[in-house]
């Protein structure tokens, strides 16, 4: 998943954002930065389209936010 990520965020004029959520609103925030870092590492400047799936939960605009929050920080 990295590997193949890397390799196209050079070329990335956009980016869909689905941050893995381990448990009703938790999100897998380490893979989710880690995936952030390679984008930055590729100097991605565009927008993030952010997509929440978490079956656990029915608080999707909780989740967005929390996927939010990580871009902000990154």
């Amino acid at each position: 998943k990295y590997t193949h990520l890397a390799a196209c965020a050079e070329h990335a004029v956009s980016c869909h954002a689905k941050g893995n959520f381990t448990a009703p609103l938790q999100l897998d925030s380490t893979d989710f930065a880690k995936c952030l870092a390679i984008l930055d590492k590729a100097n991605y400047d565009g927008p993030y389209c952010l997509i929440y799936d978490d079956a656990g939960s029915a608080d999707e605009w909780a989740g967005l936010a929390a996927e939010r929050a990580l871009i902000q920080g990154a």
